[in-house]
């Protein structure tokens, strides 16, 4: 007679399914997926999880841990933590846009959960690069954050400020261009996009005849700068960046011929040299009539002054911008940014930095 069948004895479960109650919403996983993302699931399940936050579900007879957070929000953290590393991203995510709300309670529940990796992914809320175009983070905001059809300068609608030497009264006792740069239309002349440029007869008889000279209003950057301290500063107020480019233009003078540094800091008082320019000619002019012997050839002086003008316009885009990529690209996230001069009072060079129409690249972080 054969002996019965003896049950065997099922051994524990090393990795048991698990279940969230996350203010009355469920969620079911191993218990290793939790514990090995996030911290503050490691710690609950090292013994850290009191009984009275736990109950056994009747339906399935899986213990459920109670979870006191936003379940909107935790529908989204824990689609983060079920999806393996290398498919993790933010495509799941809700628009920053059209959500605001939910997207700062996940971000703020990605710290609290101790998930550093969607952390990071949720610090950039959109993401510029350079193109053919410029439309930078200067211009996105200029279009009150891609909400408005049309652009506006930036620095008039108050969604930057324009500042540096011009905001320190010291300077009006020695400079001479102080009241000048100062004045609103040069902050916002700086920031332009596709700032126009006119042309002015400086001789002969008038109409188109004599020489020609561009017409410009931006006084921020002038003649000397490269050796003098005196800092271009711009304030983006609401929103944070991580550079990865910028971008400059010339028509005036010299161009951007001395030192220069491209610096950026959270609190306007501790700066990081995110690139420091030297001896970097790419945007030197021998004198800004070149543009106009350049603009002579492909229009002739006696065009029509206004198609001339456009045209101008259009070649200063063209061969006398330059965006600069930042190498290493940096890891931080800045508020403030400005343009200073680096080079030495005994430098023979010319020390002009004339530059304008700056425009910015890189992640944007928004509050």
């Amino acid at each position: 007679m054969s002996s019965p069948r003896q049950r065997s004895t099922p051994q524990k479960q090393q990795d048991p399914i698990v279940g969230l109650d996350v203010c009355g919403k469920l969620f079911y996983c191993h218990q290793s997926t939790l514990t090995q993302i996030s911290p503050y699931f490691a710690r609950r399940f090292a013994g850290r999880f009191n009984a009275d936050v736990s109950y056994t579900d009747e339906r399935s007879g899986r213990q459920v841990y109670f979870v006191e957070r936003d379940p909107e929000a935790f529908t989204y953290i824990f689609k983060y933590m079920i999806t393996p590393d290398a498919t993790r991203s933010t495509t799941h995510m809700p628009d920053f846009d059209k959500d605001p709300a939910l997207y700062r309670r996940i971000r703020e529940d990605a710290e609290y959960f101790g998930l550093l990796g969607l952390v990071d992914l949720l610090q950039t809320t959109r993401s510029f690069t350079p193109t053919e175009t410029h439309r930078g983070v200067l211009y996105w905001l200029g279009t009150h954050k891609g909400k408005a059809a049309t652009y506006q300068n930036p620095y008039t609608l108050g969604a930057i400020h324009v500042g540096g030497w011009i905001d320190d009264a010291a300077e009006n006792q020695h400079k001479a261009m102080f009241e000048l740069a100062r004045s609103a239309t040069c902050r916002a002349n700086f920031v332009q996009y596709q700032l126009p440029v006119s042309l002015r007869n400086s001789g002969g008889g008038g109409g188109n005849s004599g020489r020609q000279s561009i017409e410009s209003y931006n006084y921020l950057l002038w003649c000397d700068h490269g050796m003098e301290r005196l800092p271009v500063t711009l304030d983006l107020k609401s929103i944070l960046l991580r550079p990865t480019h910028y971008s400059l233009r010339v028509s005036q003078c010299y161009g951007m011929q001395g030192d220069w540094n491209f610096e950026g800091s959270l609190d306007n008082l501790i700066w990081d040299v995110l690139h420091a320019a030297r001896g970097d000619d790419r945007l030197c002019l021998s004198e800004s009539s070149d543009i106009i012997t350049k603009l002579d050839k492909a229009f002739p002086s006696t065009s029509n002054n206004q198609q001339r003008s456009e045209a101008l316009l259009r070649l200063i885009e063209q061969d006398y911008r330059h965006t600069w990529e930042l190498t290493p690209a940096p890891e931080k996230f800045y508020k403030y940014f400005r343009i200073i001069g680096a080079g030495s009072v005994d430098d023979i060079r010319d020390n002009c930095l004339h530059g304008e129409g700056i425009e910015l690249f890189g992640d944007v972080y928004e509050e």
